[in-house]
């Protein structure tokens, strides 16, 4: 029985240490394409570098591809990242401030789809990798007397049709969300959670794609040379409806609302002037919002401002032109032309 024991545990670590090795090591190989400006980001915490910005960009991916720091100032470092949320936002610039960093001013420039809703959040601060247990246990913490916005259970829906976790499922999710989520979280470190299945399995062809190695490298140099911008496409439109944004009303996610006061509150301890910026928006999608939507967003915005009489918001706009690279990201031409407009808005007096 001894022998068996021990056989089948070397066997399991023969199988699960390669696999936990490619999981941990591999992912500029098999994470989705947003990895690459969460690792360059990153680096730039980690490691000992000289840049002391005093001006910071921190928002999603319309933000990276929007802001040419090289086409505004050399005050100006873009570190907004693919997916980012003010939750994210949040736990980054804690880690920022601790590099002994001190920028002057920080722009916040999210979609409106990272403001309504924050459906990325477990896909990319947990699927990358960046949070400590700590920090995550302080979200879900956070999170507890909210609506349900992290879902460890849809981990573990594979046992909910299975006897006899079908007969108390339910009960396990309502009164075990805490603990399901810690056991994810040391799933994730473990390599074993369905979400990192399912990227290898969905990118694994890709390891062999030189176009796709080639360019997760190329927009890595270009992070480099533009000190963190990049764009998604050249000049190519696809000028699409984006499906998930909710165009007949805005309503901020109560948790976004919470972690947006947070960074606000933080940059006042340390006088950091904290600015809202709406990149453009989609040409296409900008004639789908309702009037309802401004009205209900301004209101959001005029109420935060008479809290923090200090904070800056711009209009949320589209240029009068289709040229964006994909669904709502700008591409050359527009992160030229935006970039511009932000350099007078900003730093022209």
């Amino acid at each position: 029985m001894k022998k068996f024991i021990m056989k089948s545990i070397l066997l399991v670590l023969i199988i699960w240490l390669p696999w936990w090795s490619f999981v941990e090591y591999g992912k500029n190989y098999y994470a989705p394409i947003d990895y690459q400006t969460w690792e360059f980001k990153h680096d730039f915490l980690s490691k000992a570098v000289k840049e002391d910005p005093k001006e910071l960009i921190i928002g999603d991916s319309l933000a990276v591809a929007a802001i040419n720091p090289n086409l505004v100032s050399e005050r100006l470092y873009n570190l907004a990242m693919s997916g980012m949320t003010p939750v994210d936002a949040w736990y980054y610039l804690k880690k920022y401030f601790k590099t002994g960093r001190s920028p002057e001013r920080i722009f916040l420039s999210f979609g409106t789809t990272h403001w309504q809703g924050s459906d990325t959040f477990k896909e990319h601060s947990l699927g990358f990798g960046y949070m400590k247990f700590s920090e995550f246990f302080d979200f879900i913490n956070t999170t507890e007397n909210l609506s349900l916005f992290y879902r460890p259970e849809q981990t573990f829906d594979v046992f909910k049709d299975w006897f006899p976790f079908n007969y108390f499922w339910k009960s396990i999710v309502k009164n075990h969300h805490k603990n399901l989520a810690s056991i994810e979280f040391f799933l994730l470190k473990l390599g074993l959670t369905p979400l990192q299945f399912n990227h290898i399995k969905s990118v694994f062809f890709e390891m062999i794609d030189d176009q796709s190695i080639s360019n997760k490298k190329e927009i890595k140099e270009m992070m480099y040379k533009t000190r963190g911008h990049h764009f998604f496409d050249f000049n190519d439109t696809t000028n699409l409806v984006n499906p998930i944004t909710k165009f007949d009303g805005w309503k901020i996610h109560p948790l976004n609302d919470i972690y947006l006061r947070k960074i606000i509150e933080l940059c006042n301890e340390k006088n950091i002037k904290v600015v809202i910026d709406f990149v453009p928006n989609n040409h296409t999608s900008w004639t789908q919002y309702r009037p309802e939507f401004f009205q209900e967003m301004n209101k959001y915005f005029e109420n935060l401002k008479s809290t923090y009489t200090d904070l800056t918001v711009s209009d949320l706009k589209s240029l009068p032109k289709e040229l964006y690279g994909d669904m709502d990201h700008v591409n050359e031409a527009v992160s030229v032309e935006y970039s511009a407009i932000f350099k007078k808005k900003y730093f022209q007096k």
